[in-house]
């Protein structure tokens, strides 16, 4: 299956992901979240763009949510940011490209897409879920860790990392369910089509022997037919 291909179904899933998400079909799921899913929810949420959470973490009450705050760090637009300029220099402007993307998708998504509204157990409505999908720090996960493994093998365990952060952010009530796994399916389309990790130096090693070898067989076969004449 082509690269586009992959791209274009993963874009479908997300768009119909989105459509359901606003008419109510995954409702059930998201409250049953933030009901049992949720110890430090806070039914009013700050702004989804807030200045201040681009530079540092966020210290809040008890510090086991501290920790999760800081755990998520390196996922927000300032730090994220920063490490793809610095892969930019060994994987080129694709890599910023998916990450300048990811974040414009993630903006129009919550302009645009609603969902109906989100209570807590004691029915107070949660507004910063009405306008949540999809999810940015699970994004930013997503390209920080496939710029830092398509560096260096060493880097691919930044995935185990990406992997926590929709956890920890649903933990934290700062995400539901399907704000994380929105972001996930627009993920893997945007990276399927801007393939940011090609001309890497990690590929063109894995490239090497390949193309080593194919340079060799004419030489080969040029040496067979030299030593098969009269």
């Amino acid at each position: 299956m082509s690269r586009l291909r992959i791209s274009a179904g993963f874009t479908a899933a997300f768009v119909a992901l989105a459509v359901l998400v606003h008419a109510g079909v995954f409702h059930g799921l998201d409250q049953y979240a933030v009901a049992h899913w949720m110890p430090w929810l806070r039914p009013s949420h700050e702004p989804f763009v807030s200045f201040w959470r681009l530079l540092v973490p966020r210290v809040q009450h008890p510090w086991e949510k501290t920790v999760l705050n800081v755990w998520v760090w390196p996922a927000s637009v300032a730090v994220s940011g920063l490490v793809v300029l610095a892969a930019a220099r060994r994987l080129g402007l694709r890599i910023v490209a998916l990450w300048v993307v990811v974040n414009a998708v993630e903006v129009a998504g919550k302009l645009v897409v609603s969902r109906p509204a989100l209570f807590t157990r004691g029915g107070v409505h949660v507004t910063g879920f009405d306008h949540s999908l999809p999810s940015g720090h699970t994004l930013r996960s997503l390209v920080v860790a496939l710029a830092l493994a398509s560096i260096s093998r060493r880097g691919r365990l930044a995935f185990v990392w990406a992997v926590t952060v929709p956890v920890s952010l649903v933990v934290t009530g700062d995400h539901v369910p399907t704000d994380v796994v929105a972001a996930a399916l627009l993920f893997v389309a945007a990276a399927a089509a801007l393939r940011p990790w090609a001309g890497s130096a990690a590929e063109a090693a894995a490239s090497a022997p390949a193309a080593a070898s194919a340079a060799r067989a004419p030489r080969a076969r040029g040496r067979g037919v030299r030593r098969g004449g009269p």
